[in-house]
């Protein structure tokens, strides 16, 4: 049977960039199949001792972490779906989008969003290895950012990873602008601002829609509670708040986790950036980046 999937959307972007609102109101549109976060590419490739990397071999584990991700999707018919003799991890790649494919097709749509900010990282991989891929970076104001991401990391240490240090948090923030910046350009790749999106959310959403050719209806979008319900897990209580209405950036937070001295350095590590991206607002009017 032919696949009726149109586009194999990824959105992605720095963390507490906004991803999960985006994917709130993408996901309540009828022609989207909307997924929890998988990691599956850095559990791919991340994981990769150096002779597996060189040979392109799949890590081992790759199999239960792709079951875990089809549990959490609801799908655990699909895990007999996951190859069991693959080596490679090009196989694997293709049969998570085969197993996506068919769960989108079987709820009656025609695309599906995978959202995991870090899969910005493995963005040509992933083109490489699956057809029709597309992506939506979404980038918010640096400080705000470096606060949200200092904070998350402070109050959950074991799911981050540790607490973040603020350079941590900083070049995280800049890593991932440069990498946008670099796919900018790109026909199957479209760069969004968290600040344009939340002061104009209509206008943003059109956008995107015109993008993924598909039709924008705003009423439609607008209540967004059941599309939240496989966004927030339980294990990821600092998402719970998606399901709120959207509102203004402010530096209210910035001002208040970090002192004097500490916000003048942020902000003088940021200004690396700005010049940059400022050009990047001229070329495309949906993204006016700072710092």
């Amino acid at each position: 049977m032919k696949s009726s999937i149109q586009k194999r959307l990824f959105l992605v972007g720095c963390p507490r960039s906004g991803t999960t609102l985006l994917q709130s109101f993408l996901a309540s549109h009828a022609e989207i199949k909307s997924f929890p976060e998988s990691h599956f590419f850095r559990h791919l490739l991340e994981k990769q001792t150096p002779v597996r990397k060189q040979f392109g071999v799949a890590p081992k584990d790759i199999q239960n972490n792709f079951a875990k991700f089809l549990l959490e999707a609801d799908a655990p018919a699909m895990v007999k779906h996951i190859p069991k003799r693959a080596i490679f991890s090009a196989q694997y790649a293709c049969r998570f989008a085969q197993i996506l494919d068919e769960i989108t097709q079987q709820a009656g749509q025609s695309i599906w969003l995978e959202k995991t900010p870090d899969h910005l990282f493995y963005a040509d991989y992933i083109e490489k290895h699956i057809d029709s891929a597309c992506f939506i970076h979404i980038l918010r104001k640096g400080s705000d950012v470096v606060a949200s991401l200092y904070e998350v990391a402070q109050k959950y240490p074991q799911v981050w990873h540790g607490p973040w240090t603020i350079d941590y948090c900083i070049k995280k923030w800049l890593s991932s602008v440069e990498l946008s910046l670099k796919q900018a350009q790109k026909e199957n790749h479209l760069l969004v601002s968290y600040e344009q999106f939340i002061n104009d959310p209509q206008a943003v959403l059109k956008t995107i829609f015109d993008f993924l050719d598909i039709k924008f209806e705003y009423e439609k979008l607008v209540s967004r509670q059941e599309s939240c319900q496989l966004i927030g897990a339980t294990a990821e209580p600092w998402k719970a708040a998606v399901s709120h209405s959207i509102y203004q950036s402010s530096d209210a937070k910035f001002q208040r986790i970090f002192n004097r001295s500490q916000q003048t350095y942020i902000q003088t590590c940021l200004q690396t950036y700005l010049d940059g991206a400022l050009k990047m607002s001229v070329t495309n009017p949906l993204f006016a980046p700072a710092i």
